[in-house]
């Protein structure tokens, strides 16, 4: 007996000594070096296995709570609240054959002087002249007897030639030849006939009987599909003038015929003319925005933006447009614009600054709102002749772009903003360590609101909380009212708080993403909604959820580096873990020990600790008061036999993950709360003993 115990050296070292009462000085003394070793001796606080990171914060005294504010979750700008797209304003198509081309008229005046002049190479004629004593060029007035008027007839006169100044060619389809002739010879005209040519032949004949002096008369011809040029010749007839006898007349160098060419009614094949002011395009509409939600807009005032313009013709010629809100005005001036342009046969294209402009849209009886009246003329006024054909054309189009509200105001009611609908990222990764059934004891969720718009609305909406797994979800739904601002300028901040009576079914599970979508319908308060550049609507989140908590399961986990142990396994004949805990937490704590190879990155094997006097391998919490404070650390010991399969595992491992998870499920109290605070720590002490076999 006395040789197998000499052949068998067994060291069965108990020797672990835990001396003292004292928690904090718990030791584990007289290791034998070849045999029995320590192994841990670390202290893990909750700062430890909570850090401060993310929606994780630690207050002053380190207190910890999950705190996440997001101040623009949602943001509805002006600009979105009243959406002004690019609009076309209008747009007109036309053919020059439609065109209705301004009347022409050209005044020529003949002086009895002229003819007079004109005819003196006649030797009888410059007799009679010296006969009668008249004196050429004509003074301001002389007196001449009447029997020389007797002389004046259609062979005196012939033909008189001249050229029409502005007008230089056309092919008729209509129009109307209008010969005004005014008498200003002191006396009557009996009879007169002309006939009427140009360079390309003639256009007809027209007679005029009893025609006093200082009194007019016409005559008309009619153009259609006649062809006439600038250069015209009237042919005298017959000139039949009022015989006065020996009476003696007045004359003075205005003394003759006043000869008025009107062209109207005209259509043409092709005109080659000066236009001036010649009107193409007049139009005064009303450009309605049709906006979806029933909006009324009644004035506007634009920060920026432009009229753009595109026009497409045949012609080459230099226009105007002239473009005018009726209603509109720019510093305090009605808005007109007239925009020079130089057609060249292709498309041209511009912009019209509409920055600052201010636009009553109320000025349609019909529909006084949303529509904003318009005029536009584009006019030719060339001082160089230019040729229209009736295959001549036209695309004209304007439309608003680029507009940026500086204010609005008019009726929204029944306008239903849609708030959208997102998963905030709330950032509440500490939720991943906890299992379902976590109870806070004051979490509150707040959306806060600013609303400087001028609106006030009612906010329906739902929030929606997806447990880890997705498996479970909790929400809640929301009706609140925003109220609107009384002044430009000011913002109304509005918060609404949800306790855990609302949101505790959300911390159960416990939540791994929040889902949330609203829609604002405005609330017709009778009062003019308003809206400036600066409005806005922002929608944010306020969580505070301070970690005093209730049957929470949290799994957290800390790394010790571990010195291999170099013992042949095969000599080991048992092998036990001697451990003290002193508990700080105020959380029933379950420790197991991961064994981890870093090398091969493999977990070997978990060995979990049983306490003595613990119930379920969990430790038993520190003592806390009614308030949930930690009063009185526990301690705990126990020892653990390993398994060959352990061992084995515990001689190759390098790493030992301590796995912890913390509950208070076994609190004394029922229901009662525990505050988690940073330096809270948890001792751990931890020695081998070991049996070897030496035979």
């Amino acid at each position: 007996m006395l040789k197998s115990l000499d052949c068998i050296i067994t060291s069965f070292l108990f020797l672990i000594i835990f001396s003292g009462c004292e928690l904090d000085k718990v030791e584990i003394n007289n290791w034998t070096p070849e045999f029995v070793s320590p192994l841990i001796n670390t202290t893990l606080t909750i700062a430890d296995l909570i850090p401060e990171k993310g929606s994780t914060q630690y207050d002053e005294d380190g207190f910890i709570r999950l705190a996440v504010r997001d101040d623009s979750v949602y943001t509805l700008s002006s600009a979105s609240f009243i959406n002004l797209p690019n609009q076309l304003a209008f747009e007109e198509e036309f053919v020059f054959s439609d065109l209705s081309i301004d009347d022409f008229v050209q005044d020529t005046i003949f002086t009895l002087e002229e003819i007079v002049v004109g005819a003196m190479e006649d030797p009888l004629v410059a007799t009679l002249i010296d006969a009668f004593g008249i004196t050429v060029p004509f003074p301001e007035t002389q007196s001449i007897p009447g029997t020389v008027f007797n002389l004046i007839n259609e062979e005196l006169i012939g033909t008189i030639n001249f050229s029409l100044d502005d007008f230089s060619s056309a092919s008729f389809e209509t129009g109307t030849l209008i010969i005004e002739i005014t008498n200003n010879l002191p006396l009557d005209i009996e009879n007169m006939e002309v006939d009427i040519n140009t360079g390309q032949g003639n256009v007809g004949t027209g007679q005029l009987t009893v025609l006093s002096s200082e009194e007019s008369q016409f005559f008309l011809i009619d153009l259609a599909q006649i062809s006439i040029d600038n250069q015209i010749s009237v042919s005298f007839l017959d000139l039949t003038l009022e015989n006065v006898g020996t009476q003696t007349l007045t004359i003075t160098p205005n003394s003759g015929f006043e000869i008025s060419f009107s062209i109207t009614d005209i259509s043409v094949y092709d005109i080659t003319m000066v236009f001036e002011e010649q009107e193409l395009y007049s139009e005064s509409s009303f450009f309605d925005f049709n906006l979806d939600n029933e909006e009324q807009i009644h004035s506007i005032i634009l920060s920026a933006g432009q009229i753009s313009y595109s026009i497409t013709s045949s012609l080459v010629t230099p226009i105007s447009i002239i473009f005018s809100i009726p209603s509109g005005m720019i510093n305090n001036e009605p808005f007109m614009v007239v925009e020079d342009i130089q057609l060249t046969g292709n498309s041209v294209v511009g912009d019209i600054d509409v920055t600052g402009l201010y636009v009553d849209l109320t000025t349609d009886l019909t529909q006084p709102f949303n529509k904003i009246p318009l005029d536009i003329t584009v006019l030719v006024d060339s001082d160089v002749p230019i040729t229209l054909t009736n295959t001549d054309f036209a695309n004209i189009s304007f439309s608003f772009s680029n507009l940026e509200l500086e204010y609005l105001d008019g009726y929204f009611s029944n306008y239903v903003i849609d708030l959208g609908g997102d998963t905030v990222d709330v950032d509440l990764g500490l939720f991943e360590d906890f299992d379902s059934g976590l109870i806070l004891e004051n979490p509150t969720f707040t959306i806060n609101l600013k609303n400087s718009l001028g609106v006030s609305a009612e906010v329906v909406g739902e929030l929606t909380a997806y447990s880890q797994d997705g498996s479970s979800q909790a929400g809640f739904d929301f009706n609140e009212v925003i109220s609107a601002p009384t002044n430009i300028g000011d913002e109304m901040e509005i918060s609404w708080t949800y306790d855990h009576t609302i949101i505790g079914d959300i911390i159960a599970l416990p939540p791994k993403t929040i889902e949330y979508s609203s829609v604002a319908t405005i609330i017709n308060e009778s009062s003019l909604n308003f809206v400036t550049n600066e409005s806005s609507l922002l929608i944010g989140v306020d969580i505070d959820f301070p970690l005093s908590l209730n049957a929470a399961n949290i799994s957290l986990k800390d790394t010790i580096l571990f010195s291999e142990l170099n013992y042949d396994i095969t000599q080991i004949e048992h092998f036990l873990l001697h451990f003290n805990l002193i508990n700080g937490f105020p959380l029933g704590t379950k420790f197991d020990l991961v064994l981890h190879d870093s090398i091969s990155t493999m977990n070997l094997d978990t060995i979990s600790f049983v306490g003595v006097n613990s119930q379920d391998n969990i430790i038993s919490p520190a003592i806390v008061d009614e308030q949930g404070y930690v009063i009185e650390p526990v301690l705990t010991s126990g020892l653990i036999t390993l398994s060959k399969s352990e061992i084995n595992s515990f001689l190759n491992t390098n790493k030992i993950i301590v796995d912890i998870s913390l509950s208070t499920s076994n609190n004394v109290a029922e229901n009662q709360y525990v505050k988690l605070y940073s330096d809270y720590e948890c001792v751990l002490k931890m020695g081998v003993e070991i049996e070897l076999n030496l035979d």
